[in-house]
């Protein structure tokens, strides 16, 4: 299968917003501690 150009582009933009979204998950897994930490009634909600 023969890929253009224009979508190699677009898989290596979706490559690299994945990448950063892996790299952010432990900075927002240790936000969402620090919010309930401070308001416990955000756990409860869940």
């Amino acid at each position: 299968m023969r890929v253009s150009g224009s979508e190699e582009k677009k898989v290596q933009i979706v490559m690299r917003i994945n990448k950063l979204r892996v790299q952010d998950l432990p900075d927002l897994a240790t936000r969402r501690t620090e919010l309930t930490r401070h308001r416990p009634n955000l756990t409860r909600r869940k």
